[in-house]
């Protein structure tokens, strides 16, 4: 796993404090020497991990392109944990909705009167409309069509030519 994958995975996931600072350390004990100590002191540790990125990428942030492709790969997994019966469709939602959030006229060059809005993203926006706690994946059967659609928007989105 690449440091900016990590970043995007973090940025735009669902994870506790715990769970997050557990992937940091794997990370870091796997990857990088950046202190732990550091990591799990450091309550910002987005801003942190996108400092360290840009030391080599000036160009990089939560909604560059690069990092776009990233968050649609990461979403790809997140939606094959969904259908394994591995996340609640709240967590998938909010997912979803962090990923829009994120990307939501992100800067791609567009004239001033345009809004970007990716793609790859969707169709989810219908089938998450009024999620809850107690939405279940025996309750919401729409999700794994919409997932199953969005799956292949996604996979015909990263084959366009403008991203490599």
């Amino acid at each position: 796993m690449t440091l900016k994958k990590l970043y995007v995975e973090l940025y735009y996931g669902e994870y506790s404090y715990s769970e997050r600072i557990k992937k940091l350390i794997e990370y870091v004990e796997k990857n990088e020497n950046i202190p732990i100590e550091l990591l799990e002191l450091y309550p910002n540790y987005e801003l942190l991990l996108l400092n360290v990125i840009q030391t080599k990428d000036s160009e990089f942030s939560s909604n560059c392109l690069e990092a776009e492709i990233l968050a649609a790969t990461f979403f790809l997994g997140v939606l094959a944990d969904y259908k394994n019966g591995n996340l609640s469709p709240l967590k998938l939602c909010r997912i979803f909705s962090n990923l829009e959030c994120g990307f939501l006229d992100a800067p791609r060059g567009l004239k001033n009167n345009l809004a970007y809005y990716p793609e790859w993203i969707g169709g989810l926006y219908d089938a998450c409309d009024w999620c809850d706690e107690t939405w279940t994946i025996e309750n919401s059967p729409h999700l794994i069509d919409a997932i199953q659609h969005q799956t292949n928007v996604i996979h015909e989105w990263l084959l366009k030519p403008h991203l490599t």
